[in-house]
């Protein structure tokens, strides 16, 4: 019972082998757009490092957005091809959400924002926190929609105590503390990287509540189209 998880939404990609005993094996580079060439040797290597073969699979769990068309592309053809040649399931998974899920402890106490680069300086973003109903479990969840967003956009939203993590490159840091100030917490950026572990965890989750997985032709990635300019006033 082994599960092969993807993620290259952006030009950070990351795969992951995840059984019942948790994470057995984890890769996680920079792609610079190379995921094509890159992702299946990556598979390949990784399986064979610990032993495994195709036939042991038990399941695959793909990032499926929001990110870059093309990162999005390679992965999510990759973990279809590879669910129907098995005849295993497939488990579409936002890696905003992944990301997010790596810090749900610190959303106990803060609004976590995750962000992920989609390209022409647009960032990607949701907000997420966990709350304990009166007399209930702790409930970990997205508190907003995806957005397309600037980083002056996105520093606009952050209004009560906030932690931001995710890819954000040194100038895109210090806009956001000089309009957010005190009020934000920038994850490090070992911190920040997505991990495909991440969405492996959520869709075993998934798997063990009875979830059969998405249905493989139907299951498509999410890009966040810009908003569409203001008309110049008159």
């Amino acid at each position: 019972m082994t599960m092969l998880a993807i993620d290259t939404a952006t030009d950070n990609a990351s795969v992951a082998l995840y059984s019942t005993v948790g994470v057995v094996a984890e890769q996680t580079w920079r792609a610079h757009r190379e995921q094509t060439a890159q992702l299946v040797p990556v598979m390949q290597s990784l399986m064979h490092y610990v032993g495994l073969t195709p036939g042991e699979l038990s399941a695959v769990a793909c990032a499926v957005g929001p990110g870059s068309f093309n990162g999005l592309r390679v992965g999510l053809s990759t973990a279809k091809a590879v669910a129907t040649a098995l005849s295993i399931p497939l488990y579409g998974l936002s890696n905003l959400d992944s990301l997010a899920y790596q810090h749900a402890d610190i959303s106990t106490r803060l609004t976590v924002w995750a962000v992920v680069m989609i390209g022409r300086e647009r960032l990607a973003t949701a907000s997420y926190r966990t709350t304990t109903p009166r007399g209930g479990n702790p409930e970990w969840r997205r508190t907003s929609d995806y957005r397309n967003v600037s980083v002056s956009e996105l520093s606009d939203l952050l209004t009560s105590p906030a932690y931001v993590v995710g890819e954000l490159n040194p100038t895109m840091v210090q806009e956001i503390e000089s309009r957010a100030g005190d009020l934000v917490t920038i994850a490090p950026p070992a911190a920040a990287l997505r991990r495909a572990a991440y969405i492996a965890e959520l869709a075993w989750r998934r798997k063990q509540r009875g979830d059969l997985g998405d249905d493989i032709a139907d299951l498509q990635a999410i890009y966040l189209a810009s908003p569409a300019p203001s008309a110049p006033r008159s």
